[in-house]
């Protein structure tokens, strides 16, 4: 009993069992419809089999981190240019997330953009869904082709302190 008087269990707990099972298994079909939908929009999911346990004693050992996992796509670009913090970004209040033709073409839109600095001792991590909506455009000569004459293109701009900074722990 709790404090209150409150009984947690009432009734046979084995019928709170058989309960519990009818409801798991009516539940799977919402999560392979969810899946699906998500399957759909380009993303991969990968499920575990359910596992009951066969009687509530052994429910402890059957406990699940969640219905199943999605795989959410992250861009890495490596830079040429050294940073560790906000204070010393080299570009001002200019953060690249990506050329804007290479990102409106994408299927699926990265979860996160992890920059790496040119000494791969720093990132900087840009949440996509969280950001967008700072995003402007600008044209730009892409310094990756300055020595083959340049090549112009729009990018998408966000301030850099919406990007959170880490230093890579060896």
């Amino acid at each position: 009993m709790l404090a209150s008087g409150f009984r947690l269990w009432s009734g046979r707990m084995s019928d709170k069992h058989e309960r519990f099972q009818a409801l798991l298994g009516a539940s799977e079909d919402s999560v392979w419809d969810v899946m699906r939908w998500l399957t759909e929009k380009g993303f991969s999911v990968r499920k575990e089999p359910t596992k009951v346990a066969p009687t509530v004693e052994e429910r402890e050992t059957y406990k699940d981190d969640a219905d199943f996992e999605v795989c959410l796509p992250i861009e890495v670009k490596a830079l040429s240019a050294d940073f560790t913090c906000r204070r010393d970004w080299p570009f001002g209040n200019k953060f690249i997330v990506d050329s804007k033709n290479t990102f409106d073409e994408k299927l699926r839109k990265p979860w996160q953009y992890i920059y790496v600095n040119k000494a791969k001792t720093h990132y900087a991590v840009l949440n996509v869904r969280e950001t967008m909506c700072h995003w402007y455009t600008e044209e730009k000569t892409c310094g990756n082709y300055a020595d083959v004459g340049g090549l112009k293109s729009e990018f998408y701009i966000v301030d850099p302190h919406y990007v959170s900074w880490h230093a890579r722990n060896k």
